[in-house]
C-alpha cells in the first residue's frame, strides 16, 4: 500500500493528503466542547494543541528516524509561520465567543477565496473556468451549511474575518518560504513548537494554564492533538507541496462537513433539507477540483484549474 501511494501522480496524492487535512481539522468541536464543557479556557485548550501535538509527532520521528536538522534562516521563518499557525486559531476561537458557532466557521471558509484572490493577483496565477466555479461552489455550498439564525456582532465578525486572513497568509507565504526544504515532519514540528509562545504570552507566561480533572478531559487533550492538530497540519504540509496552495485551500473546505457529521453522530444535532444540499454543493467543488483538468470547455483544448 505504501509503495502505491508513492507511484500516484503528485495531483492525487495532493488530493488526498488536502481532503485528509480538512476531514481532521474538522474534529477540532469533538474534542474540543467537552473541554470547554470542563472550564478549560480558549488559550488552555490551544496550548496542549499545539504541545501535546509537537510531542507526539517527535516521539512519531524518533520512531522512524527522521531528522530534527534546520537551519538558523528556517528557524526565524518556523516561528513567524508557527505564529501566524497560532494566531489564526486564537482569532476564530475568540470569535466565537461574540458570534454564533454555525456562523463563525461559514465566515471562515472565506479563506480560499483570499488565497485565490492573493494568488492571482500578487503571484499571477492563471485560475481557469473550472477553479472560479468550484471556488464559489465551495463558498456558496458552506453559505447553505447553517441557518444563520445565530447571533453576530462587529467584534466577532471582525475577528473571525481577520482569522481567515492570517490564515490565508499563513498559506501562501508557506508555499515559498525556505521551510518548504525540510521534511513535512520537521515543518509540522517546528511550527507547533514555535507557536507555542503565543498561547503563553496569553497565559501570562504559564501560570494561566489550566489541567483537565478527569480521564476523558485528558483523552480529549491527546485527541486534539493528534487529529486536527499534528495529522491535519502535516497532510496541509504535504498537499502545498503537491498541488499548490489555492486547490489546497479549497479541498479543506470538507472541514464543516466534518463538523456537521460529527454533530449528528455524537452531539444530536439535526440536518435541514438546506444543509444537506450545501453538502452535495461543497462535494462538488470538491469533485471539480480533483477532476477539472479532464473536463473539456467548448472552445478549449482543455480546462486550467
Amino acid at each position: 500500500m505504501k509503495k502505491d501511494f508513492f507511484m500516484w501522480s503528485n495531483n492525487a496524492k495532493g488530493y488526498l493528503c488536502a481532503l485528509i487535512s480538512g476531514f481532521t481539522f474538522g474534529t477540532n468541536p469533538l474534542f474540543a466542547l467537552p473541554l470547554y464543557e470542563r472550564g478549560i479556557s480558549t488559550p488552555s485548550v490551544l496550548f496542549y494543541r499545539f504541545s501535546l501535538g509537537a510531542v507526539l509527532l517527535a516521539l512519531y520521528m524518533l520512531a522512524m528516524k527522521k531528522t530534527f536538522r534546520i537551519s538558523g534562516k528556517q528557524v526565524f521563518h518556523a516561528f513567524l509561520f508557527g505564529s501566524l499557525f497560532a494566531l489564526a486559531s486564537l482569532f476564530f476561537f475568540h470569535g466565537l465567543r461574540w458570534m454564533d458557532a454555525g456562523l463563525a466557521t461559514s465566515v471562515m471558509f472565506v479563506y480560499p477565496a483570499i488565497v485565490a484572490l492573493i494568488m492571482f493577483i500578487f503571484f499571477k496565477e492563471r485560475l481557469g473556468l473550472i477553479a472560479w466555479i468550484a471556488l464559489f461552489c465551495s463558498l456558496g455550498g458552506i453559505g447553505l451549511l447553517y441557518e444563520g439564525n445565530g447571533s453576530v456582532t462587529l467584534k466577532g465578525l471582525g475577528l473571525v474575518l481577520l482569522s481567515a486572513l492570517t490564515y490565508s497568509g499563513y498559506i501562501i507565504g508557506l508555499k515559498y518560504s525556505p521551510l518548504q526544504k525540510l521534511s513535512s515532519e520537521a515543518l509540522t514540528f517546528y511550527q507547533m513548537l514555535l507557536g507555542l509562545p503565543v498561547f503563553l504570552f496569553m497565559l501570562k507566561g504559564g501560570s494561566g494554564i489550566q489541567l483537565p480533572h478527569d480521564l476523558i478531559g485528558w483523552g480529549c487533550m491527546f485527541g486534539l492533538a493528534l487529529f486536527p492538530a499534528m495529522l491535519s497540519i502535516l497532510f496541509m504540509a504535504l498537499a502545498l507541496r503537491f498541488i499548490g496552495p489555492t486547490k489546497t485551500s479549497i479541498l479543506t473546505a470538507i472541514e464543516p462537513l466534518t463538523a456537521i457529521f460529527f454533530g449528528v453522530l455524537v452531539f444530536g444535532e439535526t440536518l435541514t433539507v438546506k444543509q444537506i444540499f450545501g453538502v452535495a454543493v461543497i462535494l462538488l467543488s470538491v469533485t471539480l477540483v480533483v477532476v477539472g483538468k479532464d473536463i473539456k470547455i467548448p472552445g478549449k483544448k482543455k480546462s486550467t484549474l
